[in-house]
């Protein structure tokens, strides 16, 4: 069945596919000024630009804002390259607010720079001793993950947060999955602080069972059989270590699981993210009961 479209109904599309690029135009405008760009004051283009103010800075010099400014005093007014340094400015991570003010003399531009500086991290207070890792495998896994904190910089909370997760993504590695990593941030003067880290590693928990939910035509068994590196708890497992949750080499295992399948004919398999539980159990040592984590890998 084919339908033709009259002149009228061309109008309507073409009106409509408008009104669908406004809309779309406008989502777009709107999420940009999300950004920290700011919208500068309509100035005439081409005058003198007869002063470049920094006000604002506290704990850093002003020489060390200009360096990120690259127009200079009696340069042409360019609203764009204003724009262009503001940017650098932002993208230097030393303040937690900025705006430019544009104003205009009788001589030609002057340019206001107002920024609010973040705090300058005084000392980072890290335990003594973390419990079940060496203090030289935390400081070289947070360069590895770029998340080293130094006193005398600026605080950053991104680089905070990725510290915490570099730390907690250790513990994990070491069996202890549920450990709690908490910066405290305190104020010990004006722009300084201190961030004070408290750690607790939880529990040990070791992989008590691990089932599969949707399987059919193969047992529970003969797919744990094919995970070489995480497995259940027992006396050979807890030896070389492999009744560890390890979400990084459970991940090489299920990979490991889907060629399993995939030589099997079986082209269209689906294993998604495991869901971990916690659940009571028995040490195989002692016999007591313990707490340990079953794996549900659908």
């Amino acid at each position: 069945m084919r339908f033709r479209v009259g002149w009228w109904g061309r109008v309507n599309c073409l009106f409509f596919l408008c009104v669908v690029i406004l809309v779309l135009f406008g989502v777009h405008s709107a999420v940009a000024r999300d950004v920290q760009t700011p919208s500068l004051p309509s100035a005439p283009t081409g005058q003198p630009i007869v002063a470049i103010e920094i006000v604002g800075n506290v704990q850093i010099p002003e020489s060390t804002y200009r360096y990120y400014i690259q127009t200079k005093e009696g340069d042409l007014y360019d609203p764009e390259l204003c724009l262009r340094d503001f940017e650098r400015l932002w993208g230097s991570r030393l303040l937690e607010d900025l705006r430019v003010e544009v104003e205009r003399t009788e001589n030609g531009v002057k340019l206001r720079y107002v920024l609010k500086e973040r705090p300058i991290i005084e000392k980072v207070e890290w335990p003594e001793k973390f419990p079940h890792l060496n203090k030289d495998d935390v400081k070289d896994r947070l360069q590895e993950e770029n998340a080293a904190l130094f006193e005398g910089e600026a605080y950053d909370p991104y680089m905070v947060f990725k510290a915490k997760k570099a730390i907690q993504k250790l513990y994990a590695e070491k069996g202890y999955r549920f450990a709690t990593v908490i910066p405290k941030i305190e104020t010990i003067g004006p722009g300084r602080i201190k961030i004070l880290w408290t750690i607790d590693p939880g529990e040990n928990l070791r992989v008590g069972r691990i089932i599969f939910d949707g399987n059919r035509d193969y047992p529970d068994k003969t797919l744990r059989d094919h995970l070489k590196h995480v497995k259940v708890t027992t006396l050979w497992s807890s030896i070389f270590g492999k009744n560890k949750y390890d979400p990084e080499k459970l991940k090489e295992d299920l990979e490991k699981l889907r060629e399993f399948y995939y030589d099997r004919g079986y082209l269209d398999v689906r294993i998604g993210d495991p869901h971990v539980e916690i659940i009571e159990g028995r040490s195989i040592w002692s016999g007591k009961p313990t707490k340990q984590l079953k794996l549900v890998i659908p």
